[in-house]
């Protein structure tokens, strides 16, 4: 079975779309966008194989009225498959609530406490999150220069869900890496660590594994 992963998105459908085709999307068992899809009121249809999951940007309300949402968190045992919605904005005083922020952006501690468990009884092949374990968080930042985004309930969850069960990848989007100069050429920071291949996808970059 064939998987592609698409990185955040930020309202840019028709630009998502040309990158379907042109990725060959139809051919994938199941295309999975990290977060970060940034919804408009008006959307065009998507692919019935395209899933997603929500990222800091994306309006928790509106994500659940699209069919191809998964959901705050899941597991999918065709694809041996654990998902985890939301992340901490590390800009949240500069945007407004309601229009680019919402205080649901994390999907809050009972349904992470809910989420964890879940995620120990599936110990799934691959994961895919907006956020990363707080150990690939310190790497990445640190890699890519970034100013220190902090803790959040979010990284310390998918840190303990990392420590419980290392799966085989884990995909996640937030941190840019198409922004980095060391990463410009293809937008894709990659990281094997305990065993467990970690990438972060840039804006619209790609990634497929077979399973």
């Amino acid at each position: 079975m064939k998987l592609l992963f698409i990185g955040d998105i930020h309202s840019k459908i028709n630009k998502l779309l040309n990158v379907y085709e042109e990725q060959k999307g139809s051919e994938y068992d199941a295309v999975y966008q990290v977060g970060d899809f940034g919804f408009r009121p008006l959307i065009k249809s998507l692919p019935d194989n395209f899933k997603f999951i929500r990222g800091n940007r994306d309006n928790p309300d509106m994500c659940k009225k699209i069919p191809n949402y998964l959901g705050d968190w899941g597991y999918e045992s065709k694809y041996s498959l654990f998902y985890y919605s939301g992340a901490k904005s590390n800009d949240a005083q500069e945007r407004t609530q309601g229009v680019d922020w919402w205080k649901t952006e994390e999907i809050g501690d009972i349904k992470a406490q809910m989420a964890l468990a879940d995620y120990k009884v599936s110990k799934p092949n691959v994961v895919i999150s907006h956020d990363c374990p707080s150990i690939i968080q310190y790497n990445i930042i640190k890699d890519l220069k970034l100013p220190n985004w902090g803790q959040s309930l979010t990284n310390i969850k998918l840190q303990e869900a990392f420590e419980y069960h290392r799966p085989k990848w884990w995909f996640f989007g937030h941190y840019h890496p198409n922004l980095c100069p060391k990463y410009s050429m293809n937008g894709i920071w990659r990281e094997e660590f305990k065993g467990t291949r970690f990438v972060c996808l840039g804006e619209l970059k790609t990634y497929g594994i077979e399973i």
